[in-house]
């Protein structure tokens, strides 16, 4: 198994758990809500395109590896670096999971995107604050006030 097919797999496990497990554990409707109206309904389409994605990545390495000849590696085996980012940001994730409920959506995705962008390579503090501060606020902003659905404020602000 390639380092991609197992990227890909441990990207479809995630969304299973997300999916199966997460949404309807963390997303409660609102009393009558059904079908497009349920809370729930961008969360599960966002994670079964990204299902979508990680199985399609698992299908193109298997047709690489197994339709065309490939090349020799000459160095067979994981690279470490980014099994190492994949594992981070997985942690990173549930983390994420954990804080929306205690320190609030903004605060919470803050943190997620500055962490994100430093592991992602980004090393200028000024892309990373402003980033980390401008999005939640935006995303924040359409989410109240143009679709009218409320975020997790957490326990500290709530």
């Amino acid at each position: 198994m390639t380092q991609t097919m197992k990227i890909g797999t441990i990207m479809f496990l995630f969304c299973f758990l997300t999916f199966f497990v997460l949404i309807p554990v963390s997303i409660e409707d609102m009393p009558g809500a059904t079908g497009a109206n349920s809370a729930r309904l961008l969360p599960k389409v966002i994670t079964i395109a990204w299902a979508a994605v990680s199985l399609l990545l698992i299908i193109t390495d298997a047709i690489t590896k197994y339709v065309k000849k490939a090349t020799p590696r000459t160095a067979p085996g994981i690279k470490w670096s980014g099994l190492k980012r994949v594992l981070v940001v997985t942690a990173a994730m549930f983390l994420y999971y954990f804080l929306i409920n205690i320190l609030g959506y903004i605060i919470a995705t803050m943190l997620m995107l500055a962490v994100f962008l430093y592991i992602y390579g980004n090393r200028k503090i000024r892309t990373i604050v402003s980033v980390s501060v401008v999005f939640p606020i935006l995303i924040h902003f359409a989410f109240s006030s143009l679709m009218n659905v409320s975020l997790p404020k957490g326990l500290i602000f709530g």
